[in-house]
């Protein structure tokens, strides 16, 4: 059978003899029982990943862009990666608010270059927070210009074993760095309706989408978890960027209307840097499949690894149901 969930619920073993394909967010521990197996795992690109979100109402120190850069200069994302998924877990090298696999078809060379790709750097994180005037406490605890201790709780699904992995390695990342934080589990049936109702600081939650046009990535990034059911992060969507001020909203609205292809690709593009550069959540890492596949047993005619039908993501347009209608999967 064809089983499609998020968290594993059975043994390697009893998948093996039990199910065809899967799309679990397996941990590393439970992939390498797969493969230890000879079970193939396929990594298709599913175009999101996991975020660091911030509550902008409830959390006030992280309203400057430049606390929220050095955040993202503080967190070594190829470690809380590799806790997640391992090898089904990249980190996003441009930071664009859509997927890398995307930016040659939407944004020209020269403004991929403009991009900031975040690389790990703690000195000149804290050397950021400095300038906007925080210090550090005798507690090692950095405390903003106004006063707030920067203590903070990390909301997170407790049933997803690759979010509560990232959002403890990002804790543990960020505690070290003087932003204290602790890890607060909350059941993945509750999780989403505390951050619609913003009952959170900060929290573990998707980026991205699986479509070609990077509007619905950016729909995930600022309106899910923003303005689609308020209050959520309450981030304002008009901003001042380094270009000058924006409307994110109509932007990305924008960006998606008419036929015109050059036209999109430049709203596109302004939207790819204002996010850089604002950083309004901290995409961690990209996730890419990690989907056991056993060939041969009741289903044959998987491709090979390489084939261009594994572009398309497990869930949205699944190569599995394209294989289908071409007939080239089939039962044994």
């Amino acid at each position: 059978m064809l089983f499609n969930g998020e968290t594993p619920v059975v043994t390697p073993v009893v998948l093996a003899k039990n199910v065809d394909y899967a799309t679990h967010g397996f941990p590393p521990a439970t992939e390498k029982a797969f493969l230890d197996a000879g079970i193939r795992v396929l990594r298709p690109p599913t175009y999101g990943g996991a975020a660091l979100r911030f509550n902008f109402d409830k959390v006030k120190a992280i309203a400057p862009k430049e606390v929220r850069q050095a955040i993202a200069y503080a967190i070594r994302r190829e470690d809380a990666a590799a806790v997640a998924l391992g090898k089904s877990a990249s980190v996003p090298k441009y930071t664009a608010g859509f997927s890398d696999n995307l930016l040659p078809l939407w944004m020209s060379e020269a403004d991929i270059k403009k991009l900031n790709p975040y690389p790990y750097d703690p000195e000149k994180a804290a050397g950021i927070l400095k300038e906007v005037g925080y210090t550090k406490g005798a507690d090692n605890v950095w405390v903003s210009k106004d006063g707030e201790r920067m203590d903070y709780e990390i909301s997170v699904p407790a049933e997803y074993a690759d979010s509560s992995a990232v959002a403890i390695n990002v804790a543990e990342q960020l505690t070290r760095f003087g932003i204290k934080s602790t890890v607060r589990t909350v059941t993945f049936t509750q999780h989403p309706i505390e951050i619609n109702e913003g009952k959170f600081q900060l929290t573990i939650r998707g980026w991205g989408a699986a479509d070609p046009h990077p509007h619905f990535s950016f729909d995930a990034d600022v309106f899910v978890d923003n303005i689609k059911i308020p209050p959520g992060m309450k981030f304002p969507l008009k901003q001042k960027t380094s270009a000058g001020d924006i409307d994110l909203e109509k932007i990305v609205l924008d960006s998606a209307d008419g036929l015109d292809e050059n036209a999109q690709k430049a709203l596109v593009a302004k939207a790819a840097l204002a996010f850089n550069e604002l950083l309004p959540i901290i995409p961690i890492y990209e996730r890419y499949g990690n989907n056991p596949t056993a060939e041969g047993l009741r289903v044959k005619g998987w491709p090979a690894d390489g084939d261009p039908i594994y572009t398309n993501s497990p869930y949205n347009d699944s190569f599995v149901v394209m294989l289908m209608y071409e007939g080239k999967l089939q039962p044994v």
